[in-house]
Order: C-alpha cells, then structure tokens, then sequence
C-alpha cells in the first residue's frame, strides 16, 4: 500500500490515508512517484516549508522505511493531482480538494 498525509493544517492533525494495490490510482500514482524519486524531485521531511495553507504530501510505501515529501512544484504537478485525488471524502472535503487542486495548478 501507499500511505499519503496531505500536509494541509496548522494546530490541528492533517488528513491521512492508504491506497491499496488494487485502488484504481495505485498504478499510476507508483509509477508517478517512482519517476520523482529517481528524478531526486523528492525532499526528506525535515524540508517541509514553515507556511500556512498547502505544503505538499507525505508519501510512504508500505515496505520501504523511508517517508518522503512531495513538495509543492510544477515538476511533479501530475502526482500531486493523482494523490490528491485519492483522498477519500471522509478524509478530505470536496472543497478542501478544490481549494489545493487550484493551489497545485498555479503553482510555478
């Protein structure tokens, strides 16, 4: 499974979820998120910017130790989308995930 943590809120836990090998987004997600390791377009964690609103995700795949940041970037536009799209609305708000599609697409 991945696990995604949409870095989001200040004071308060952000929202956290799985998507498992048969979520329809698995693949494309895996494939999206390989590509940006090996591009070295992820940052560690201790990375993160200190600012309010959209930071970026927290990708972790189930059997690897490490978790890394999907910093807000037009280079990895297409994953963020695809992550945040994965976000299941008991987690993530429709207008929550209107708000932080608007901030990916004008990004950069």
């Amino acid at each position: 499974s991945i696990n995604i943590t949409l870095l989001v809120f200040s004071g308060r836990p952000d929202p956290r979820w799985s998507i498992k090998v048969d979520d329809p987004l698995y693949k494309t997600i895996h494939e999206l998120f390989t590509a940006a390791k090996s591009s070295n377009l992820t940052k560690n964690p201790r990375e993160i910017p200190s600012r309010l609103g959209f930071k970026g995700f927290y990708v972790h795949e189930g059997d690897q130790r490490s978790i890394s940041f999907i910093p807000i970037s037009h280079e990895t536009k297409e994953l963020q989308k695809r992550l945040l799209e994965s976000g299941p609305e008991n987690k993530v708000s429709e207008s929550l995930k209107e708000n932080i599609l608007e901030a990916i697409e004008n990004q950069g």
